[in-house]
């Protein structure tokens, strides 16, 4: 018996196929990302000498200047509290050993090779083009897969299913107070880390009362439909750890 298809029949057959392979795609996809994972990474590390009791003292201070609001008096407070857990007063600037100051340039949707780029850039690099360059990447996706046979499938499924990964840029530097000498002098220990540093990611010298420690975090939380709202908070905490962490 032989059986004949019409090109309605047989662009059907294509369409269902394509949904079902999607399908298949799109629940490998939510079963390898099914967790939340979050994770921090450091353009340069960052060695704090070891102080005596008296110079455990810090002054923390939290900055936001990207495009999403961000409650820093909050993260400063668990920042504060997670630095009290190890020991140190919080203090005024004039009377601290250390101060921590961070920055929150750039909160949002990013792929990888974007945060790879603002992590390469270093301590005050330069951040343009980083989340055009993931919405171009998403789009040119789409479209590319709409003109393809049985692109309506794969449209449908990346509506359902959504690999979703927010990333957070954070400037930040530790100045750590210069201890005086018996002759007048002061003396640090800011080494700049490696043979050759890019002047605006290295670790600094400076002839004032404070040396400079310079370093730029990316943060980054992933998951299947992950929201905003719910990548926020770990992000948060993520930064309290990461920070504390230096000391």
């Amino acid at each position: 018996m032989t059986c004949k298809f019409t090109r309605k029949s047989r662009l059907v057959i294509v369409l269902g196929a394509s949904v079902v392979l999607s399908g298949c795609a799109a629940t490998q996809t939510a079963l390898a990302h099914r967790n939340l994972e979050v994770s921090s990474r450091m353009s340069e590390t960052i060695f704090l000498d070891p102080v005596t009791e008296r110079q455990r003292t810090i002054y923390v201070q939290v900055r936001n200047t990207s495009d999403q609001p961000l409650n820093t008096t909050h993260i400063a407070q668990e920042l504060s509290q997670a630095l009290l857990a190890k020991g140190y007063q919080m203090v005024a600037p004039d009377q601290a050993h250390y101060v921590l100051q961070a920055n929150v340039l750039a909160i949002g949707k990013m792929d990888e090779a974007a945060a790879q780029s603002a992590l390469q850039a270093g301590f005050g690099g330069a951040l343009m083009g980083m989340t055009l360059a993931s919405t171009a990447h998403a789009s040119l996706r789409a479209v590319a897969g709409g003109a393809m046979a049985g692109g309506l499938g794969e449209m449908l499924a990346d509506t359902l299913v959504k690999n979703v990964t927010y990333s957070a840029i954070t400037d930040i530097q530790i100045s750590e107070a210069m201890v005086p000498t018996a002759n007048g002098n002061s003396v640090h220990g800011a080494l700049e880390s490696g043979a050759v540093k890019k002047p605006s990611s290295a670790t600094t010298q400076n002839s004032g009362r404070w040396s400079h420690y310079r370093t730029r975090m990316v943060s980054t939380a992933n998951q299947v439909n992950l929201a905003f709202d719910a990548a926020l908070p770990q992000l948060q905490n993520q930064w309290v750890h990461a920070l504390s962490g230096l000391f």
